[in-house]
């Protein structure tokens, strides 16, 4: 999912993996608020905004997958 950039973020913590879908972005984009667990290791980097961050990436705005979530 990292190759493929389909995670809004992603770390490593305590031997294990994490990520956020790319779908934050668009919340975040759209005003949503979100609120999501995560590490002081990726506080800076949540800080930058989701479309400087796909610019940084090179990932278009047409790049997106979402989870199915069960209340869609």
């Amino acid at each position: 999912m990292v190759e493929e950039s389909r995670l809004a973020l992603h770390w490593q913590a305590h031997d294990l993996f994490y990520g956020l879908p790319i779908i934050v972005d668009e919340w975040l984009a759209t005003g949503d608020v979100v609120v999501a667990n995560g590490s002081r290791s990726i506080l800076a980097e949540a800080r930058i905004s989701p479309a400087e961050d796909r610019k940084r990436r090179g990932v278009t705005g047409t790049d997106r997958w979402a989870p199915e979530m069960p209340w869609s």
